[in-house]
């Protein structure tokens, strides 16, 4: 069985990040993390993707590099994957506070929508509860309005209606996708990013300036840049 990723593979990847011939040196025994000689407290991690959710492969394929600073606090990740003939190839950079790809927005949604359930199953319980003592309540109390019940009865409802709108909703935003994440869904981390390059765009700085404020690469920035071009003509269009 192939290893996640060779000896050769790796030299290939810390030679993409090297300024000079032998920059990055080993830390640890993993062989997976390394620092910069060049910059101080530059590191480099290389891990394989994976993906701890139900009707999802464990491992993706992917090879993930993580990028920290001196401080330690990781600033943005690269995605490596192979093409047809088995080579790794650059595929995209996120900020680390961004989802790599769908799968892990749907297990976002996936957690919420579990969260919701709960909490419509816990007001059914309350609401029946409810119903059920105003049913108790004997003949000589029918005349009697109980306020307090009535107004619970009512929040109960219509708690219970907004948690079916936002379950409803949960379930219109998941996309069910491959394992690897093909046809990636716009997640809201992604427009924020769009918005970000738009906003800079606008303010007059050149497309290098955008890559290195945001640390996106540059076909993400065309990605971007073109999605951006894309709204600005249906905007114009249903004017």
């Amino acid at each position: 069985m192939k290893k996640w990723i060779t000896k050769s593979e790796i030299s290939k990847l810390l030679k993409t990040y090297s300024v000079r011939k032998d920059e990055f040196q080993p830390v640890g025994e993993s062989g997976y993390f390394f620092q910069s000689k060049m910059i101080k407290g530059y590191t480099i991690k290389i891990s394989q993707e994976t993906i701890d959710a139900p009707d999802y492969f464990r491992k993706t394929g992917r090879i993930i590099v993580s990028h920290s600073q001196s401080n330690g606090k990781r600033v943005y990740v690269d995605v490596w994957e192979r093409d047809r003939n088995g080579d790794l190839e650059f595929r995209f950079r996120n900020l680390w506070n961004q989802p790599l790809s769908d799968a892990d927005y749907i297990k976002d949604l996936e957690e919420e929508n579990d969260q919701l359930l709960q909490a419509g199953r816990k007001l059914k319980e309350q609401l029946s509860a409810v119903q059920t003592y105003s049913g108790e309540r004997n003949s000589s109390h029918k005349l009697i309005i109980d306020t307090d019940i009535e107004e619970d009865k009512a929040n109960l409802l219509k708690q219970l209606d907004d948690l079916k709108g936002k379950y409803q909703k949960l379930k219109d935003d998941t996309f069910v996708h491959n394992a690897r994440g093909a046809g990636r869904k716009p997640s809201p981390e992604r427009l924020k990013s769009i918005e970000q390059v738009k906003a800079l765009l606008d303010s007059g700085c050149s497309d290098q300036d955008v890559m290195t404020q945001l640390g996106i690469s540059r076909a993400t920035f065309y990605r971007y840049k073109k999605s951006i071009r894309e709204t600005q003509k249906k905007n114009k269009e249903t004017l």
